[in-house]
C-alpha cells in the first residue's frame, strides 16, 4: 500500500506523521486510516510527554476525542467561550492551571496513566526544537 507523510500536522509546526497509508480512488488519493487515528496517535504523544498545551494543542485533543467545544467546555466546567479563546490564541500557551485542568481531562479521557504526584502533571518543557517524527504502524 501507498504511504505518505503529514508535516505540521494539525498545524503544529513540530508534528510530523510518516508511514500514513493511503488508496487511490476516482476522485484522487485519500487517507486509508479510521477517523481519528492520527488526531489520537498525536494527542497521546503530546500528553505522554507533557509538552506544553497551546490553543493549538487544544484543538487537537478535542478533535481527537470529537468534542464540540460546547460540549468539551461542559465537561472541564468552563464556558465555550473559554475554549474558543484559547484554540484562537493558538500559539499562545494556556495559563497554568488551565492547562493543568485540561492535562488531566485529556489523560482521563484516553485513560492514559494518571500521575502519583502533582510535579507529575506540571509541565516545564518547551515545545521541540526539532521534528517529531511519529511513524504509523505497518
Amino acid at each position: 500500500m501507498k504511504t505518505t507523510t503529514i508535516k505540521n500536522f494539525a498545524g503544529l509546526e513540530y508534528l510530523v506523521i510518516k508511514n500514513v497509508p493511503i488508496r487511490h480512488t476516482a476522485a484522487g488519493d485519500v487517507l486509508a486510516v479510521k477517523r481519528g487515528f492520527l488526531e489520537e496517535l498525536a494527542a497521546k504523544y503530546i500528553l505522554e510527554n507533557k509538552l506544553p498545551l497551546r490553543g493549538k494543542e487544544v484543538k487537537l485533543l478535542r478533535s481527537a476525542r470529537h468534542l464540540s467545544m460546547v460540549e468539551f467546555g461542559k465537561q472541564l466546567g468552563v464556558t465555550h467561550n473559554a475554549v474558543m479563546n484559547w484554540e484562537h490564541e493558538g500559539s499562545r500557551r494556556l495559563l497554568p492551571v488551565n492547562e493543568l485542568a485540561v492535562r488531566l481531562f485529556f489523560l482521563s479521557e484516553f485513560n492514559l496513566d494518571f500521575p502519583k504526584s502533582f510535579e507529575d502533571v506540571k509541565c516545564y518543557a518547551d515545545l521541540p526544537k526539532k521534528k517529531v517524527i511519529l511513524k504509523v504502524a505497518a
